[in-house]
């Protein structure tokens, strides 16, 4: 038997248990399913966002890897046009040379050999280099060499079985017979090293600073090759001849390729 005031009480519990009920459903608006939701849904979109971030950061990196894998190609790209440019620049070059081969030769009815330039070395009191081609190929000591232009830039001073050692027309141990060009002018030329110096002009012979000194031609040295212009002219009172200087015409620093001048 349930004592009437356990009765009373279990009446109370329902009665506050139905009220906290319907202040939940008709009063609070369900306040109960919105905390539950309230928290649930932080913690959701917490967990969202992280997410969303994670896979903007994943697509990042994939992104920078698709760039840098484009800038490296685009790069490997570039090294190969450039590659490629200086090639056909070589073999533009290398043509040129071949042309103007093929234009002395059929003007003066010479045979040329084409070679390279390398181990140049310049100084107060020597000038040589080295050329790719030696007795094998037909050179001989003392055959003159010329640029593309047709002006001599050496003379085979040593001959090797695949290479020869060059001195050129200014090196101490050269001497050429040579003419002032436009002019009944001879002289001899002397070298120091980066210039040289004409004997044998009379002090009555008429010349000019930038008069152009070509060869006599003797031995395997042809004549009417340019060699030298005329940089300085001194004439002493009552002296005989003049002391004159000259200059190389060109700047052998810049030459890659020579003719050697076979016949």
């Amino acid at each position: 038997m349930i004592s009437k005031f356990s009765y009373k009480k279990l009446l109370l519990k329902t009665a506050v248990f139905a009220l906290v009920i319907f202040l939940n459903n008709l009063v609070f608006h369900n306040p109960i399913e919105n905390i539950f939701y309230s928290v649930t849904g932080n913690i959701s979109s917490f967990f969202n966002n992280k997410l969303v971030f994670i896979s903007q950061y994943g697509r990042g990196i994939l992104e920078l890897n698709k760039i840098l894998d484009e800038n490296r190609t685009l790069k490997n790209s570039n090294n190969k046009l450039l590659a490629d440019t200086a090639r056909l620049e070589e073999i533009e070059r290398e043509n040129q040379i071949l042309r103007t081969r093929l234009n002395i030769a059929s003007d003066s009815g010479t045979e040329l050999i084409l070679a390279n330039l390398f181990n140049m070395r310049s100084g107060q009191y020597a000038s040589t280099f080295t050329i790719d081609q030696g007795s094998v190929e037909g050179v001989e000591d003392g055959m003159a060499l010329i640029s593309a232009e047709n002006i001599l830039v050496g003379i085979v001073a040593k001959t090797y079985k695949h290479t020869a050692l060059i001195f050129t027309p200014e090196h101490p141990d050269i001497s050429l017979s040579v003419k002032i060009q436009g002019r009944t002018v001879l002289a001899r030329s002397r070298g120091f090293g980066d210039s040289v110096k004409l004997d044998l002009i009379t002090s009555q012979d008429e010349l000019e600073p930038g008069d152009l000194v070509v060869t006599v031609g003797s031995g395997k040295i042809p004549a009417s090759l340019p060699v030298f212009k005329i940089d300085n002219i001194k004439i002493g009172g009552g002296d005989l001849f003049k002391e004159v200087t000259a200059k190389p015409i060109l700047n052998r620093i810049d030459i890659t390729k020579v003719f050697v001048i076979i016949n």
